[in-house]
């Protein structure tokens, strides 16, 4: 049994899959197995992974990514499961830090990666491996101060604590990771690596996260789920669960007042969650939102 599955899922990914895989490939740690879902891609995708022997790979008809990574996992052998976007870069200390932070600090069920931004792979020359630095928490909620944001491409954690979990949604929305990153809530142990860098984020056009409505879709599903009672803690753990949520709530329904024909997505999410927020002294979105959003109807009319 490897220490570490690593589960891609690709989607007409022929112009990165290359990088991503050599990245991979470039790894001092080997304890592990690559497994890599198609999600139904309709380029040459498939074409350049299989140049890639090591790499096992399992294709589906297009579901979204949430599905291809549970397949992934359905099919994964190692205790831990890595995720690795495939438009994204690894560094060659990427896996041997996670083991690193594993060993360290007792096994935890979490792990989460410290990522760099990037819109061309020469940007990331400038990253250098450092000494392991990391943030250490009894579970995932209670590191709800400090403002991590523990996404997909970030995420190490043992496959029966993700099986248990319930895997991905397979809804086709954005946040799937967080809402499964609360589903995590409880998991016994979470570090966060702070040093070194461990995973390249790639910037692009096509990256999901442009899609407005499926980012609104992904965060009201958040809300929703947190009302309804979906993820895991009770009462005691309510305070943790909001701020974890409105974590993507504020910034997002800040952008949308921005955006014509979208502000009511906005307004949306203020009032759903204006309760969670009026406990939480949360003064500067409670009260600056609806300020913000009259200024801009004063500007807007004042220019027509």
């Amino acid at each position: 049994m490897p220490l570490f599955s690593v589960v891609i899922c690709s989607y007409n990914r022929a112009q990165f899959i290359v990088a991503t895989l050599d990245s991979l490939r470039a790894q001092e740690f080997t304890d592990c197995e690559v497994i890599l879902v198609d999600d139904g891609s309709t380029d040459n995708t498939l074409e350049l992974v299989r140049q890639y022997p090591e790499v096992k790979i399992f294709t589906q008809k297009n579901k979204g990514p949430g599905v291809a990574r549970n397949v992934g996992v359905s099919k994964a052998a190692g205790r831990y499961i890595a995720f690795l976007d495939s438009d994204d870069l690894w560094f060659p200390w990427t896996l041997s830090t996670f083991a690193e932070a594993i060993s360290k600090h007792g096994e935890p069920d979490l792990v989460s990666a410290q990522l760099e931004l990037f819109w061309e792979d020469a940007e990331l020359d400038k990253v250098k491996r450092e000494p392991l630095t990391t943030a250490v928490f009894p579970d995932y909620y209670a590191s709800s101060r400090n403002r991590f944001f523990v996404g997909a491409c970030m995420m190490t954690i043992r496959k029966e604590v993700f099986e248990a979990a319930g895997g991905f949604t397979e809804k086709r929305i954005y946040a799937e990771d967080c809402d499964l990153a609360l589903r995590f809530g409880l998991v016994n142990g979470f570090v966060q690596i702070s040093k070194p860098v461990t995973l390249g984020y790639r910037q692009h056009q096509t990256n999901a996260s442009r899609n407005h409505a499926l980012i609104f879709a992904g965060i009201m599903n958040l809300v929703d789920s947190e009302r309804a009672g979906v993820y895991p803690g009770g009462s005691v753990r309510e305070l943790d669960r909001w701020r974890l949520v409105t974590l993507h709530v504020r910034p997002f329904a800040v952008e949308c007042l921005a955006k014509a024909g979208v502000r009511w997505r906005g307004w949306s999410l203020y009032f759903k969650t204006l309760g969670w927020h009026l406990w939480m002294r949360r003064w500067k979105f409670v009260i600056g939102f609806p300020v913000l959003a009259l200024w801009r109807l004063f500007r807007k009319s004042h220019q027509a």
